[in-house]
């Protein structure tokens, strides 16, 4: 069995919500809140025109001295016994529009059932009853239960705790007419049934009314105060994700062209082949920018000619890397900045391997002094033959 301390299980989920914080945070990007409040109405200056049918305003009497009631609240007192003639109930209706995406709504509003609400009405020997107060969301009853104030029947709302502000109490209404009963107060915002209304739709309707043999008017009314409507898993820029873990509220998380786990609207450098060049002024999407081996400009990814040494031919296929393959003076296939003989293959740069010394004519005899000057003649600068007369005066010694 796993034991697990309380104080260290506290520890580490407050650690989480720091760390998500810190890490959204170091992009700037703190969650925003999934719950919002989009309607609130405390009657105090009126009826708000999002409101239809019977929208009559009255004083709350002592009211206010059971709950969060205001001096007035919104009163429905409609029914058969209105001023005299018969008349049909008539509901109390909330219209909102316009409504962000969310996936719930909660519903809270403080309920005053005010004089002879009969229950069922089965214990008076007389058939009052039953009284039901209703809510209907977008044409759905969510909520349908008889109240009591008479004692004259059973009362089917069994309100969950801290709900019952007052029960059987007179409130101001009819005192000492001998009329009528005591009355009732709830705070409805704190029964559950209220709460977490799975709701989607932009448009919301919402109906508050007395039903079967409610008589209304003098004999009974009920009245509502402190209305107010929050949306929850609320997606204000629409993107799928909810308020309260969206990384990028304004823009659409899910939109993240480079994948850099940062959504392009909150992206200070949308960047979709990493180069570190935002793709708006990208030159070669795909291809890293900052690569151009032969510096012209265009980078390497998109380059049709990568040539380093500027000589019209493909580094890939570049006979001689840094140099220009176009010159080659011997025609040997080597060029020039890459040929260490590019004026000939010999020393010297002569073309003949064997070396005649200028000898242009091949038919000449070797010992043809006109032909070969290297033999048969003395150099130009030699001296007289041995025993040949001195340049004296060209005799012997007598």
């Amino acid at each position: 069995m796993i034991v697990k301390n309380s104080l260290i299980d506290q520890f580490w989920d407050e650690l989480s919500v720091i760390a998500s914080v810190l890490i959204l945070g170091g992009f700037g990007l703190i969650p925003q809140v999934s719950a919002l409040t989009v309607f609130s109405a405390d009657f105090e200056s009126g009826v708000p025109s999002e409101f239809t049918g019977y929208t009559s305003v009255d004083p709350t009497e002592d009211f206010d001295t059971v709950g969060p009631f205001g001096d007035v609240f919104l009163r429905n007192n409609s029914g058969e016994l209105e001023f005299g003639n018969t008349v049909a109930l008539r509901p109390t209706t909330l219209t909102l529009t316009d409504l962000p995406p969310h996936s719930s709504i909660d519903v809270n509003f403080l309920l005053a059932t005010i004089d002879t609400w009969d229950g069922t009405a089965t214990s008076c020997g007389v058939s009052n009853g039953p009284d039901v107060f209703a809510v209907t969301i977008d044409g759905v009853t969510i909520f349908s239960e008889t109240f009591d104030n008479s004692h004259c029947g059973a009362q089917t709302y069994i309100s969950p705790s801290g709900v019952e502000l007052a029960r059987y109490v007179n409130l101001g209404f009819n005192v000492g007419s001998g009329c009528c009963g005591p009355d009732s107060a709830y705070d409805m915002g704190l029964d559950p049934v209220f709460d977490g209304i799975e709701h989607t739709s932009s448009t919301l309707t919402i109906e508050w009314t007395a039903l079967h043999k409610f008589t209304g008017f003098g004999d009974e009314s009920w009245a509502i105060d402190n209305v107010e409507i929050i949306l929850s898993g609320v997606d204000s820029d629409g993107d799928g994700i909810p308020d309260d873990v969206d990384v990028c509220p304004g823009s659409d998380d899910t939109v993240d062209v480079d994948a850099d786990g940062i959504p392009d609207g909150c992206d200070t450098l949308i960047d979709s082949d990493n180069d570190g060049v935002a793709d708006s002024v990208d030159v070669c999407p795909g291809s890293d920018d900052t690569i151009d081996v032969d510096a012209d400009g265009i980078p390497d990814g998109c380059d049709t000619l990568i040539d380093s040494d500027n000589d019209g031919v493909a580094d890939s296929v570049d006979v001689c890397p840094g140099g220009d393959d176009n010159v080659d003076t011997d025609t040997d296939g080597t060029p020039d900045f890459c040929d260490t003989t590019p004026n000939g293959d010999g020393p010297g740069g002569s073309s003949n391997p064997g070396g005649d010394n200028g000898n242009s004519d091949p038919q000449a005899s070797p010992g043809d002094p006109s032909n070969n000057p290297g033999k048969g003649q003395p150099p130009a600068n030699a001296g007289p033959p041995s025993g040949s007369p001195g340049p004296g005066n060209g005799k012997g010694k007598q």
